[in-house]
């Protein structure tokens, strides 16, 4: 996932009253996921982008969070084991209008 945030989170994976929501957090500005299932089998790089949607369009982020993971959850160390996760250049593209998140 990808979020715009006016301040920074310090995540512990083993505790869940770390994590973040999304949806009702106050200082997350911006959001957006790659939809499960959208991977690949095995070794190759599948293209992808991933908008966001944005609470209002006034407040100014100062932060920008990313994970990326190879399985569902893998962030917070639940995933499948033995997944494995390729990342090769990331791009930020700025275009468009943005979308407000309903």
């Amino acid at each position: 996932y990808i979020a715009l945030a006016k301040k920074t989170y310090t995540i512990d994976n083993g505790n869940q009253s770390t994590f973040i929501d999304f949806k009702n957090d106050e200082n997350i500005i911006a959001y957006g996921e790659l939809p499960s299932g959208a991977a690949t089998e095995g070794d190759g790089y599948v293209e992808f982008n991933i908008p966001l949607k944005y609470k209002n369009l006034t407040d100014q982020p100062t932060h920008i969070i990313v994970v990326c993971s190879s399985s569902k959850y893998g962030d917070y160390m639940t995933g499948g084991a033995g997944s494995t996760l390729y990342v090769d250049d990331l791009s930020l593209i700025y275009d468009g209008t943005p979308t407000i998140w309903e």
